[in-house]
């Protein structure tokens, strides 16, 4: 008998040295090799609450290259160092997830692989369990992948909405950042006030001299146009919220929808109240969907047998609100985005829409896991 419980096997000079099994009164045991009363060398520990280790050991330490099983069925292979993850080693987490890679302080910590059980994964560097750094998410929902940098596991470029410009325009903007980076920079200061009012001066008339480069997008669709024409070309990008773009993003689906978007129009309006009824509520909400799913909350405009549908799903509705037209809402194309970009082009306005103030919708089919992403609202005026 020793302490709390017993020893069976090796003494060396009347201290547990060698080969032995000991066991505690809780029921925890350890059968395996021993200096000085410690556990040290190769060892099997059997805990009383379910975990199992059997591997190396230090100073009653696990330490060196082991396995760990815990009770709730999750597994670690690898490398431990003063009972802690320390190293490389694989962890098969109960609820599916895996990761393989490498540890520091019991901590994902360095280069590692992140494998979820819903099917997302993620390659790349870790700092304290969080993805930091340079890697690759995938969300296996949306089919979306994100090759970029990362700060307390999300994009430091997170998607917030999306931008849209044309093509020649977005290369002349480059073009001119570009020039304005190269310019050297003067290292003395201005002496005086007539020489900065110079070249204050000096700068306003190259300002003024610049080329304007071609046209914006939102000048181009300014312009009237006719039913069945061809929307100009132009170039889709996500974006952070302050405008910087998130080239890592791939994957996206965005559906371009053209019409009237009246909820989204009431939803506005109702911003500038205050309380509404519970009734109301429920409107809020429907608005919110139509505003991520538009075509599936206002289909293309019905004719009367759309009337037998919301009779057979039970709906109550006054005779005036059945026969109450839809506001004509077009799906007219879907568009895949990688890099960050998409390419809008060879699109036509609807020919069935009659002269007045449209809106085409650039919204996502699917949202991912970080946040939402607004949608993008550009003004037709059909004549």
């Amino acid at each position: 008998m020793i302490g709390d419980g017993f020893y069976e096997g090796e003494f060396v000079n009347g201290e547990i040295s060698g080969s032995g099994v000991r066991q505690w009164a809780d029921g925890s045991t350890y059968t395996g090799q021993f200096l000085n009363g410690e556990h040290h060398g190769q060892g099997l520990f059997l805990h009383s609450n379910g975990d199992r280790y059997e591997g190396g050991f230090l100073n009653n330490q696990r330490s060196g290259h082991g396995v760990l099983v815990l009770a709730d069925g999750s597994r670690y292979e690898g490398n431990f160092e003063e009972h802690r993850l320390n190293g490389t080693g694989t962890m098969e987490h109960s609820n599916g997830d895996r990761y393989e890679g490498d540890w520091c302080n019991g901590n994902r910590d360095g280069h590692g692989v992140y494998t979820y059980g819903n099917g997302d994964s993620y390659k790349g560097r870790f700092a304290r369990n969080l993805r930091s750094g340079p890697g690759v998410f995938f969300h296996h929902e949306s089919g979306m992948s994100y090759n970029c940098d990362w700060s307390n596991n999300i994009p430091t470029i997170l998607p917030a909405k999306l931008r849209a410009e044309t093509s020649e325009r977005l290369e002349f903007e480059a073009a001119r950042k570009e020039k304005i980076a190269q310019e050297p920079q003067s290292s003395e200061a201005q002496e005086g006030d007539q020489e900065a009012e110079g070249s204050e001066e000096k700068g306003n008339e190259e300002e003024a001299e610049a080329p304007q480069g071609p046209k914006p997008l939102a000048e181009l669709l300014s312009q009237d146009f006719a039913a069945g024409s061809e929307i100009p070309r132009m170039v889709i990008q996500v974006c952070s919220e302050d405008g910087t773009a998130q080239t890592g993003e791939s994957g996206r689906l965005l559906e371009v929808t053209f019409g009237v978007f009246e909820r989204e129009e009431e939803e506005e309006a109702g911003k500038e109240g205050e309380a509404e009824a519970e009734a109301a509520d429920e409107v809020q909400a429907d608005k919110g969907k139509f505003k991520r799913y538009p075509s599936k909350a206002y289909p293309l405009q019905q004719e009367a047998a759309s009337n037998a549908e919301k009779d057979k799903e039970g709906a109550e509705e006054s005779a005036a609100e059945r026969s109450r037209p839809y506001p004509p809402t077009f799906v007219i194309g879907g568009i895949k985005m990688a890099d960050g970009v998409a390419v809008l082009e060879g699109l036509k306005l609807p020919r069935e829409v009659e002269a007045g103030a449209y809106r085409l919708r650039i919204g996502c089919v699917y949202q991912n896991c970080f946040q939402d992403v607004e949608a993008l609202y550009l003004l037709f005026n059909v004549s």
